[in-house]
């Protein structure tokens, strides 16, 4: 599984967060897919796929929980992808683009928002984590950002990076930044319940529509990186 260890994918699967990242040496890597495999029945089923190679183990530190938020980069029958997963002392958890498995985390206690910082980090990693029909609403900071097979239309240069915009009436933080969706940017404000972690859509407005990018596909917990002008899998 690690004969490939240290040769990622070129363009790799995008982070959940902007980091810092930085690689875990081989060592580091194989303990933590022991654990993977050991702790976590769907971890353990998607490592032990014939013919999957792990490249790369990511890891950085979230200010929203004292896990660890790792990313394993794989490359699966020619395509690259990645596993995504919170670990600490706890039995590892894979991020599976499903909002209740972010829910259960907060109510666990795993992940904490409980200053400002990190309820704005949180909310810019659950839009980039939670699927719909398709695939993520990543946060987007500026055209790098994107996977892009061709010169985008003008009108996607009109990206926002993500930040807190004003508190609402009831006090609540406004965050606004733009989100892909698809193959389609829109600028999004959102605002996020602390007790629960649910993220709610206030208003969004298109920006462009049908970029020429790589998109995402996905298989269980895993997403890959679908050739240019492929349609990707439907979300499970």
């Amino acid at each position: 599984m690690l004969v490939d260890y240290g040769a990622p994918p070129a363009p790799g699967p995008a982070q959940l967060l902007p980091g810092p990242w930085e690689t875990l040496v081989r060592t580091e890597a194989a303990a933590l897919l022991r654990r993977l495999a050991d702790r976590c029945a769907d971890g353990a089923r998607a490592l032990a796929r014939p013919g999957l190679r792990v490249l790369a183990v990511l890891r950085c530190h979230p200010g929203f929980s004292d896990q660890v938020l790792y990313q394993v980069q794989v490359l699966d029958e020619q395509r690259p992808g990645a596993l995504d997963l919170l670990a600490g002392a706890a039995e590892p958890r894979l991020l599976d683009g499903l909002a209740q498995t972010l829910f259960d985390l907060v109510e666990s206690g795993i992940i904490r928002l409980d200053t400002p910082a990190a309820q704005s980090d949180y909310t810019r990693f659950f839009c980039s984590v939670v699927r719909a029909e398709e695939g993520r609403f990543q946060v987007i900071d500026g055209l790098d950002d994107l996977r892009l097979v061709a010169a985008p239309p003008p009108e996607a240069q009109a990206v926002h990076p993500w930040g807190l915009e004003r508190l609402d009436q009831d006090g609540r933080l406004v965050y606004a930044g733009t989100i892909l969706y698809g193959t389609g940017l829109f600028r999004a404000t959102l605002t996020l319940h602390p007790r629960s972690g649910r993220v709610e859509l206030l208003a969004d407005a298109p920006i462009a529509e049908d970029l020429p990018i790589r998109r995402e596909g996905f298989d269980g917990p895993i997403r890959y990186l679908a050739e240019a002008g492929s349609t990707p899998a439907a979300v499970p």
